[in-house]
């Protein structure tokens, strides 16, 4: 439920029409991201691995985010990627 908004505003005309507010509209990906996982903890009874591997992944890549991990990404880019002749 929480996703149509960010669904119905992706189209480039709503980018248009909404302006600086769709960006601020779009970063609420990331508490939506969250309470997904959350709710997917709250839903599993027993075993906690799966919800915990989600949470991890959405973590790195959060952290990923980061300017630093931005940079950290180019510098490793430019390490495994082969320059083109």
């Amino acid at each position: 439920m929480l996703l149509i908004p960010l669904a119905a505003t992706s189209t480039h005309a709503m980018m248009h029409r909404l302006g600086r507010r769709w960006q601020q509209l779009h970063r609420l990906i990331y508490p939506i991201a969250m309470l997904g996982v959350i709710h997917f903890l709250w839903l599993v009874k027993k075993d906690l691995t799966e919800p915990l591997i989600f949470g991890a992944v959405l973590a790195l890549l959060l952290l990923l985010r980061l300017p630093w991990g931005v940079s950290l990404l180019h510098s490793a880019r430019g390490r495994f990627v082969p320059a083109k002749p």
